[in-house]
Parts: C-alpha cells; structure tokens; sequence
C-alpha cells in the first residue's frame, strides 16, 4: 500500500497486540503460580524468589495494563508498552544475574537471548512506531 508516495509499513493491530498482551499476562502469571510452590523448577534460589516474584508480578501488571489499554484506550497504550519493554529487559538482565551457575544460568541466558530480549524489541519498535505516527498525524493537522 502506499500513501502519498511512500510505502506504509504493515504494523500488527491493536486488537491483536491486546489479544497477545492478555494472553501473556495469563500465562507468566500462571508460571508465577507455580515458580511461587516449586521454584526449584525455574531454577531460582529461594534467597532470589521474592525479587523474582516481584519484577514478573509487575510485568504481569504492565501486560493487563497494555491489553485493556490497547483494547479501550488505544492513545494510552504506548505508556503501558514503553513500561512493559524496560520491564522485559530488567527481567532478563536479573534472570541471568540471580541464576545458579552452570545449565541454570546457561538457560537463563538462552531464554534472555530468544524470547525477553527479541520480545522487547518487538514491543519496543511496535510503541515507536506508534509514537512517530501519531506526532506526524499532529503535525499535519
């Protein structure tokens, strides 16, 4: 598509972001749930459990929080996701850090590298891109 001469990027819909952000609140609370009862699974230290558990609560917090918003208040969203990318990547950085050395740590680095440090990325770029195209739909009117 293209629109006064320049290509329109394809960006994700704010149904489908709020679908997505519901659906990660529920699952990282349900791995809370169970990292709470056994986290010898997750392989955090029950000395780190609570700094665990309260950095994954807010993230679970500021996925809702993106998923009403971008469902009701779509001009609101950017803030929750903004929050939720720094969130993201200061989980990753204290997964890796409060790991036990060797396969746990191994993993933590891996789950960082694949899925929390891509994920904000994507979400950063996503509230970017909100951002500039909302400034340039202001600055034409």
């Amino acid at each position: 598509m293209r629109a006064a001469g320049r290509p329109t990027l394809m960006i994700v819909g704010m149904r489908f972001v709020s679908t997505a952000a519901g659906a990660a609140a529920v699952i990282l609370g349900g791995w809370i749930a169970v990292m709470r009862f056994i986290p010898e699974i997750g392989g955090v230290k029950r000395d780190d459990l609570n700094k665990w558990l309260a950095i994954d609560t807010a993230e679970v917090a500021t996925l809702a929080g993106l998923s009403v918003t971008a469902a009701w208040r779509p001009s609101y969203s950017h803030v929750w996701a903004l929050a939720g990318t720094a969130l993201v990547v200061g989980d990753a950085a204290l997964d890796v850090s409060i790991a036990k050395p060797g396969p746990d740590r191994d993993r933590a680095i891996g789950m960082a590298a694949l899925i929390e440090v891509p994920s904000a990325l994507a979400l950063g770029s996503w509230t970017l891109h909100r951002v500039i195209k909302r400034r340039r739909a202001a600055r034409a009117a």
